[in-house]
């Protein structure tokens, strides 16, 4: 099953929204890793080598930062207007570190005199994305739950999702690795090129409602 590229297809709003082309960018070059894959698998006969699967490990890990990368453009956007009591599990920005969100002394904004609550408030948040991971959909629902967003019909999808990023994880962290021996076992767990367009699919179908629901919020503000 080949992945769909629907996030390359612009709506007239998204030409303001460089975190939507950016998103459809990355998820094009994990596709294309793939496409590789598969143009090797058909030109050789026998089974794939650990090292012509590592293109589809790679993709993997690609389309993973591709997500975390749209979803902090998106937070930093939005989440500076957030409700307080979201904000305030954000530090604030001190420096060249970032303190405890739950401990903040009037100390510290000596060296914010003259600066707006505003930029205050948007420079914790870009620093905090700095920082931020998102390991599992719990964590993603957390997010866009503070953004505002509707997550119930982003939960069909995150079975897979959980499955794609545990899949990074287990990549990035231990090579992909299998501690199974014997003849005819890879050294590498098995991975397949319709796996990784299925996940591609499931980034892709997130983003549309994702932007949907963008769209029909900066209608509302028009």
């Amino acid at each position: 099953m080949a992945a769909r590229r629907r996030s390359g297809e612009s709506s007239p709003t998204t030409g303001t929204q460089p975190h939507v082309d950016r998103l459809a960018d990355n998820t094009a070059r994990a596709h294309n890793l793939v496409s590789l894959y598969r143009a090797i698998a058909e030109s050789e006969r026998g089974r794939r080598s650990v090292g012509d699967v590592d293109l589809l490990r790679s993709a993997v890990v690609l389309l993973h930062a591709s997500l975390e990368d749209f979803l902090r453009s998106l937070a930093r956007r939005y989440l500076p207007q957030a409700q307080p009591d979201v904000l305030n599990e954000i530090p604030l920005v001190r420096g060249d570190h970032v303190g405890r969100a739950d401990r903040i002394l009037l100390g510290h904004l000596h060296e914010h005199r003259g600066r707006t609550v505003d930029e205050l408030i948007e420079e914790s948040v870009a620093a905090h994305l700095e920082r931020s991971n998102f390991n599992s959909s719990t964590q993603v629902a957390g997010l866009l739950e503070g953004l505002g967003l509707d997550v119930e019909p982003l939960r069909r999808f995150f079975s897979q999702l959980d499955q794609m990023m545990r899949r990074r994880h287990q990549i990035v962290h231990r090579a992909d690795c299998t501690s199974e021996t014997g003849r005819g076992r890879h050294r590498a767990h098995s991975l397949s090129a319709s796996t990784v367009e299925q996940w591609i699919n499931v980034v892709l179908d997130m983003h549309a409602i994702l932007q949907y629901q963008v769209e029909m919020r900066l209608a509302q503000n028009v």
